[in-house]
Protein backbone atom coordinates (compact mmCIF):
# COMPACT_ATOMS: atom_id res chain seq x y z
CA UNK A 1 0.00 0.00 0.00
CA UNK A 2 1.62 3.29 -1.05
CA UNK A 3 1.67 6.04 1.76
CA UNK A 4 0.15 9.30 1.79
CA UNK A 5 2.35 11.71 1.26
CA UNK A 6 -0.53 14.58 2.92
CA UNK A 7 -2.68 13.70 6.25
CA UNK A 8 -5.86 15.81 6.66
CA UNK A 9 -6.98 15.13 10.55
CA UNK A 10 -10.27 16.68 11.28
CA UNK A 11 -12.32 17.55 14.24
CA UNK A 12 -16.06 18.11 13.60
CA UNK A 13 -17.80 19.83 16.75
CA UNK A 14 -21.27 21.37 17.94
CA UNK A 15 -19.84 24.55 16.84
CA UNK A 16 -17.98 24.10 13.25
CA UNK A 17 -15.07 22.07 12.19
CA UNK A 18 -11.32 22.13 13.23
CA UNK A 19 -8.39 20.86 11.02
CA UNK A 20 -5.19 20.20 9.89
CA UNK A 21 -3.24 19.21 7.10
CA UNK A 22 -0.03 17.72 8.08
CA UNK A 23 3.00 16.59 5.72
CA UNK A 24 3.73 12.54 5.81
CA UNK A 25 6.73 13.60 8.40
CA UNK A 26 4.20 15.13 10.60
CA UNK A 27 4.94 18.79 9.79
CA UNK A 28 2.18 21.26 9.89
CA UNK A 29 1.16 23.00 5.88
CA UNK A 30 -1.86 24.18 6.67
CA UNK A 31 -4.80 24.33 9.68
CA UNK A 32 -7.97 26.45 10.42
CA UNK A 33 -10.76 26.20 12.40
CA UNK A 34 -14.25 26.98 10.60
CA UNK A 35 -17.11 28.02 12.64
CA UNK A 36 -20.20 26.89 11.20
CA UNK A 37 -22.91 24.46 12.39
CA UNK A 38 -23.98 24.54 8.19
CA UNK A 39 -22.40 20.81 6.90
CA UNK A 40 -22.57 21.18 3.33
CA UNK A 41 -20.70 24.74 4.59
CA UNK A 42 -17.75 22.50 6.31
CA UNK A 43 -18.19 19.20 3.83
CA UNK A 44 -17.50 22.04 0.88
CA UNK A 45 -14.30 23.68 2.65
CA UNK A 46 -13.01 20.05 2.68
CA UNK A 47 -13.82 19.73 -1.17
CA UNK A 48 -10.78 21.91 -2.02
CA UNK A 49 -8.19 19.75 -0.27
CA UNK A 50 -10.05 16.26 -1.58
CA UNK A 51 -10.21 17.88 -5.23
CA UNK A 52 -6.19 19.82 -5.01
CA UNK A 53 -4.19 16.92 -3.20
CA UNK A 54 -3.88 13.67 -5.19
CA UNK A 55 -1.41 11.83 -2.14
CA UNK A 56 -4.07 12.90 0.64
CA UNK A 57 -5.55 10.61 3.43
CA UNK A 58 -8.31 11.98 5.74
CA UNK A 59 -8.67 10.84 9.41
CA UNK A 60 -11.35 11.14 11.70
CA UNK A 61 -12.41 10.57 15.56
CA UNK A 62 -14.73 7.76 15.75
CA UNK A 63 -18.19 9.78 15.82
CA UNK A 64 -20.95 7.30 16.52
CA UNK A 65 -21.44 4.28 18.35
CA UNK A 66 -22.10 3.06 21.79
CA UNK A 67 -20.39 5.07 23.68
CA UNK A 68 -20.02 7.93 21.58
CA UNK A 69 -21.10 11.59 22.60
CA UNK A 70 -21.93 13.40 19.61
CA UNK A 71 -24.99 15.28 18.10
CA UNK A 72 -26.77 14.04 15.04
CA UNK A 73 -25.54 16.99 13.37
CA UNK A 74 -22.35 16.16 13.76
CA UNK A 75 -22.49 12.45 13.09
CA UNK A 76 -24.39 13.30 10.08
CA UNK A 77 -21.26 15.84 9.28
CA UNK A 78 -18.91 13.18 9.74
CA UNK A 79 -20.87 10.33 7.61
CA UNK A 80 -20.65 12.64 4.81
CA UNK A 81 -17.40 13.86 5.07
CA UNK A 82 -16.31 10.37 4.84
CA UNK A 83 -18.78 9.70 1.60
CA UNK A 84 -17.44 12.47 -0.50
CA UNK A 85 -13.74 11.51 0.49
CA UNK A 86 -14.48 7.84 -0.44
CA UNK A 87 -16.17 9.31 -3.36
CA UNK A 88 -13.07 11.25 -4.49
CA UNK A 89 -10.85 7.84 -3.90
CA UNK A 90 -9.35 9.42 -0.65
CA UNK A 91 -8.28 6.67 1.68
CA UNK A 92 -10.20 7.31 4.95
CA UNK A 93 -9.03 6.34 8.82
CA UNK A 94 -11.16 6.16 12.24
CA UNK A 95 -9.44 6.01 15.17
CA UNK A 96 -10.90 6.03 18.55
CA UNK A 97 -10.13 7.47 21.59
CA UNK A 98 -8.79 5.47 23.18
CA UNK A 99 -6.21 4.87 19.91
CA UNK A 100 -5.01 8.77 20.21
CA UNK A 101 -4.67 8.74 24.07
CA UNK A 102 -2.57 5.00 23.91
CA UNK A 103 -0.34 7.20 20.73
CA UNK A 104 0.21 10.36 23.45
CA UNK A 105 0.50 8.52 26.93
CA UNK A 106 0.73 4.59 26.15
CA UNK A 107 0.10 4.18 30.24
CA UNK A 108 -2.96 5.97 29.92
CA UNK A 109 -4.77 8.00 32.51
CA UNK A 110 -4.40 11.93 30.48
CA UNK A 111 -7.61 13.95 28.79
CA UNK A 112 -7.81 15.62 25.75
CA UNK A 113 -6.06 18.76 27.34
CA UNK A 114 -3.03 16.96 28.45
CA UNK A 115 -2.53 16.05 24.73
CA UNK A 116 -3.35 19.87 23.66
CA UNK A 117 0.08 20.80 25.24
CA UNK A 118 1.67 17.79 24.41
CA UNK A 119 1.15 18.98 20.72
CA UNK A 120 1.20 22.67 21.30
CA UNK A 121 5.30 21.49 22.69
CA UNK A 122 5.98 19.59 19.02
CA UNK A 123 4.46 22.10 16.78
CA UNK A 124 5.65 25.51 17.96
CA UNK A 125 2.95 26.84 15.62
CA UNK A 126 0.76 26.00 18.13
CA UNK A 127 1.76 27.08 20.99
CA UNK A 128 0.47 30.70 20.83
CA UNK A 129 -3.25 28.79 19.95
CA UNK A 130 -3.54 26.88 22.96
CA UNK A 131 -6.29 27.81 25.32
CA UNK A 132 -6.51 27.60 28.87
CA UNK A 133 -7.72 24.78 30.31
CA UNK A 134 -11.17 24.64 30.52
CA UNK A 135 -13.35 24.90 34.16
CA UNK A 136 -16.31 23.18 35.02
CA UNK A 137 -18.73 26.35 34.63
CA UNK A 138 -17.32 27.48 31.20
CA UNK A 139 -17.56 26.06 27.85
CA UNK A 140 -15.16 24.02 25.66
CA UNK A 141 -12.72 26.84 24.08
CA UNK A 142 -13.19 26.18 20.01
CA UNK A 143 -9.36 26.36 19.81
CA UNK A 144 -9.55 22.91 21.01
CA UNK A 145 -10.89 21.59 17.68
CA UNK A 146 -7.41 22.24 15.90
CA UNK A 147 -5.72 20.43 18.66
CA UNK A 148 -8.29 17.36 18.47
CA UNK A 149 -7.90 17.47 14.66
CA UNK A 150 -3.81 17.39 15.04
CA UNK A 151 -4.01 14.84 17.36
CA UNK A 152 -6.38 12.52 14.97
CA UNK A 153 -3.18 13.02 11.84
CA UNK A 154 0.10 12.24 14.54
CA UNK A 155 -2.15 9.29 15.75
CA UNK A 156 -2.58 7.77 12.47
CA UNK A 157 0.91 8.73 11.31
CA UNK A 158 2.30 6.80 14.22
CA UNK A 159 -0.02 4.31 13.75
CA UNK A 160 -0.23 3.81 9.77
CA UNK A 161 0.02 0.74 7.78
CA UNK A 162 3.83 0.27 6.48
Amino acid sequence: MRQAAYVLGVHPNSRGIGWVLLEGAGKPLDWSIARTTDNKKCVALLDQFFESRSALCLVLEEYSGRGIRRGVRVQHLCGDIIKRAKSAGIPTYVYSKSDIQTCFFPKGGRDRYAIAKTIAKRVPGFALRLPPRRRLWVSEDSRLALFDAAAIALTHLARRPQ
